[in-house]
């Protein structure tokens, strides 16, 4: 359940949805699937290394950073 109370208009709400869809399907590994992430097995990419999430200006910027 979402609460819609938290978020300032429908923009903030998807990139918050976005990231939370980029955690789920990127960055979090599955044990069932031997440690990789849903885009790591769908793409037949390797575990490359641990994403992070980074953000700046007070979270104006907010992303992933995949360090080598």
């Amino acid at each position: 359940e979402v609460d819609l109370a938290k978020f300032t208009d429908v923009n903030h709400l998807r990139a918050r949805l976005k990231i939370y869809q980029t955690c789920y399907n990127c960055i979090r590994p599955y044990e069932n699937l031997g440690g990789s992430t849903p885009a790591e097995v769908y793409m037949g990419n390797q575990p490359k290394g641990n994403a992070k999430l980074v953000a700046g200006w007070n979270g104006v910027l907010l992303g992933f950073f995949f360090p080598d």
